[in-house]
């Protein structure tokens, strides 16, 4: 493995030499480059960053309300309004785009957000680069359109991928104007913009379902949201930025991102195929019924490490690039979100362990008991998740996104053959392969983020005791309160006061044994200064 940058390097960027003779020249031209609209060279993080990344928390957590509020609704209605096999039909078409959507814009939005220095020419090059492999994906899906609707069995499936086709080019070119808000920090529009887009295909979308217009409403709601995304990114760019969406393309432009991006893609890649391996062993080996009992089982596990952590995560990387020259005030800044997503997700997936008898039933009826001991041995794995959730993060802030396509790779070899074994003991085997050695590896994941922000695990790890304490105190109050409440009164009922009471006895753990770590994630959404809950590790 190549040799972690040290402590005295302060920059953690690999592109160090060839950003510091950017700044001392960031005008330097190659044909038509420019510097691009807005900071050419990346500022050196002032006092204003902590209020930033507040409000970018806020605007993100006010997003993500705003985009479940909407598409859970439309759901519901999309679900009366369209029959199964249609929702069936559209749910073909998305397992064969989710893969070659994951890698439209090769990473260099990524490599944009994390680059010292952009210059116009960087920008039009990730333009036209996304935009000609959106162009030619969406002709390879159009190329096996056919031959995939003949192997599902449902000649429907080819014109439907054919139109979704459309949505790779555009995801492509909406995903620089995006990262180039990010980059700055500017969350505020970006939330909107996706706001936008989340409203205007919901809109359409229900419309077309009330002209009964079947899977065609699921695949406008798609292809609409990229439309009505790209223009409003786009629009806010060139207000906020100055930035015009135009093509252009330079060699050395291309280079200086497509070493970042292809390890970022490739992470993708594997990340995907870590999210899928055990849904294919469980549906080969066990059936399908298993399956919709581990995957049931799985979305109740990762949902709030999903919906919490990812309001901070989005925040995470522009504001860790922006700190990659001082090691001191990165290595705080990790320590607080880490924190923070600590505080929200270690309860959160212990409580739903603990009251899954409680939860399932009342969420999705007495048939899917059977997925009971899955749930409660795949939420042991959340505060691992949550541990972790921030190294992506800090790897591709400090251009090292090589050591998370490296430790992606060693996990996907490793829970292979532990998803094989397991499912010889059925979905709790599978569950039980995925827990376990997801926390086997915690180490090796803890080393190398560790190192690059000038610590050691067991100092990164230092500040969460009072969560573990408070988390570990919660579950025994509440199985407590499960086990007396249980059959007395309604599900629902006892459900309400198990979590009542964990709640309240983990707060209460936190107010006696360390107040201050609660202003880590109060401060994350006030307007005042946070509480120096976390001191840099020395």
């Amino acid at each position: 493995m190549e040799q972690e940058p040290s402590a005295r390097d302060q920059v953690c960027s690999p592109d160090r030499a060839h950003d510091v003779a950017a700044v001392s020249d960031p005008l330097t031209r190659e044909g038509q480059d420019a510097p691009v609209a807005g900071p050419a060279v990346r500022d050196e993080a002032g006092p204003g960053l902590g209020g930033q990344v507040r409000s970018g928390v806020r605007w993100g957590a006010a997003d993500q309300a705003f985009q479940q509020v909407v598409r859970i609704s439309l759901n519901v209605v999309l679900t009366r309004l369209t029959a199964p096999s249609e929702f069936g039909l559209i749910a073909l078409a998305f397992l064969v785009t989710t893969i070659a959507s994951w890698v439209t814009d090769l990473g260099f939005g990524s490599a944009l957000v994390q680059r010292r220095t952009v210059t116009d020419l960087h920008v039009r090059t990730a333009l036209t680069a996304t935009f000609v492999t959106g162009m030619v994906l969406g002709g390879v899906t159009c190329a096996v359109a056919l031959p995939l609707a003949g192997y599902f069995d449902a000649d429907r499936l080819a014109l439907v991928l054919v139109v979704l086709s459309v949505n790779f080019p555009l995801k492509g070119l909406a995903g620089i104007p995006r990262d180039l808000l990010r980059r700055e920090l500017l969350f505020k529009p970006s939330a909107l913009a996706a706001g936008v887009g989340v409203a205007v295909s919901a809109g359409v979308a229900l419309v077309l379902a009330l002209l009964g217009a079947g899977v065609w409403a699921l695949v406008a709601y798609s292809v609409v949201e990229s439309v009505a995304a790209l223009l409003a990114y786009a629009w806010f760019a060139r207000r906020q930025l100055g930035h015009r969406v135009r093509p252009g393309f330079s060699g050395q432009a291309f280079r200086d991102l497509a070493g970042f991006g292809a390890s970022v893609s490739a992470s993708r890649l594997v990340y995907y195929a870590q999210g899928n391996v055990d849904n294919l062993i469980v549906g080969k080996v066990l059936g399908a019924t298993a399956l919709g009992l581990y995957g049931l089982a799985y979305r109740i596990m990762l949902y709030p490490i999903q919906k919490a952590a990812d309001v901070i995560v989005q925040v995470a990387m522009p504001a860790f690039s922006t700190l990659q020259g001082d090691q001191a005030r990165l290595r705080q800044a990790f320590l607080r979100g880490q924190q923070a997503i600590c505080l929200v997700c270690f309860p959160a997936s212990i409580g739903i362990s603990v009251c899954a008898p409680l939860l399932v039933p009342v969420l999705v009826g007495d048939q899917w008991l059977p997925a009971v001991a899955s749930v409660q041995i795949l939420a042991l794995s959340g505060p691992r998740l949550a541990l972790n959730r921030l190294n992506g993060s800090v790897f591709q802030a400090c251009g090292r996104p090589q050591l998370e396509l490296v430790l992606a790779l060693v996990s996907l070899a490793l829970l292979v053959p532990g998803f094989l074994v397991g499912a010889g003991h059925g979905i709790g085997g599978v569950a039980t392969a995925f827990t376990v050695i997801g926390w086997l590896l915690v180490p090796v994941t803890q080393v190398p983020v560790a190192r690059l922000i000038g610590s050691s695990p067991a100092r990164t790890l230092a500040g969460l005791w009072p969560i573990v304490l408070a988390t570990l105190l919660m579950a025994g109050t509440s199985e407590l309160a499960r086990q007396l409440v249980t059959g007395q009164v309604p599900d629902a009922l006892a459900l309400a006061a198990v979590v009542a009471v964990g709640a309240l006895t983990y707060l209460a753990v936190l107010l006696v044994v360390d107040r201050p770590v609660l202003r880590v994630l109060f401060g994350a959404f006030g307007r005042g200064r946070p509480a120096d809950a976390v001191a840099p590790a020395g």
